[in-house]
């Protein structure tokens, strides 16, 4: 038999912080199970006591909102040429905001996107020789370092600057690479 729903009972969107097992709520219905980083609404009674137990927190972004900026989160991947966007939804939870809202979270995925297309970008770059992936870290900072040379940047400022300013820089800074591999290979539509 399909429990009624009460009228009177306020729902809250939680996020889980561990895993959590399926319940019954106040309301009559099964709820869960729940991995790490899920969000969903649940009874207002039943979100008092998976919070003082540890199991959630109140969360201003509605699982609706999550599903919205996962799915601009994949698409921006998706327009920057990678593939299977899902494999890098951990990097998307690990970094969200809960108790910010939509636009701030929007920002936060664009910038977890670009960060995520730089360090493929890096990983491209070749090796002179097998076996030497432990010089693709410095390969890639000089570069970096070569990059903010010519923009007229030294390390110590690009440190000093904004979070706004530097997620600019790493944009721009793909784009660079981008077009640094093209003039490499001869590629005239530059």
């Amino acid at each position: 038999m399909i429990p009624e729903r009460k009228s009177k009972i306020k729902y809250i969107d939680v996020h889980f912080l561990r895993d959590t097992p399926h319940f019954e709520g106040v309301d009559g219905w099964v709820y869960g199970p729940y991995d790490y980083c899920d969000v969903d609404r649940v009874p207002e009674e039943d979100a008092e006591w998976l919070t003082r137990h540890g199991f959630a927190e109140e969360t201003a972004l509605s699982k609706e909102d999550y599903l919205e900026i996962r799915n601009y989160f994949y698409r921006l991947l998706k327009e920057r040429g990678v593939m299977y966007p899902a494999k890098y939804e951990f990097l998307l939870l690990r970094e969200l905001d809960h108790r910010a809202g939509k636009d701030i979270n929007r920002r936060i995925a664009e910038r977890v996107a670009m960060n995520i297309v730089m360090m493929r970008e890096l990983e491209r770059i070749p090796l002179r020789r097998k076996r030497m992936r432990h010089l693709a870290r410095e390969e890639a900072e000089r570069l970096f370092d070569e990059f903010l040379n010519e923009l007229g940047y030294t390390r110590i400022q690009y440190e000093a600057l904004d979070e706004f300013t530097k997620n600019q820089l790493r944009r721009s800074f793909v784009q660079w690479l981008d077009a640094r591999r093209r003039r490499q290979k001869g590629d005239k539509n530059i």
